[in-house]
């Protein structure tokens, strides 16, 4: 099945992922296609925010399904030179 992923800007990409993938492995496809760690990022499906821990379908996500996606960048320290 495909997952579409969308972003707050309104990109969308296409995730291939079966009912049995843990959240855990959706966001490894992430990290892989756009460099965000899993650590970073926050997904949304339905408006519930979605555990590692669980799979696809404890969420009822089925194909064609969207998941949103909140990423957060890291804050680097500055140092005053």
């Amino acid at each position: 099945m495909k997952v579409i992923l969308k972003t707050l800007d309104g990109y969308q990409v296409a995730f291939e992922a079966q009912c049995s993938d843990k959240i855990e492995q959706l966001k490894t496809k992430i990290k892989n296609t756009l460099g965000l760690e899993p650590d970073q990022q926050r997904l949304i499906f339905a408006g519930r925010k979605l555990d590692s821990t669980k799979l696809l379908s404890d969420y009822n996500i089925t194909d064609g399904s969207i998941v949103h996606i909140i990423y957060r960048i890291p804050c680097r320290m500055v140092s005053e030179s």
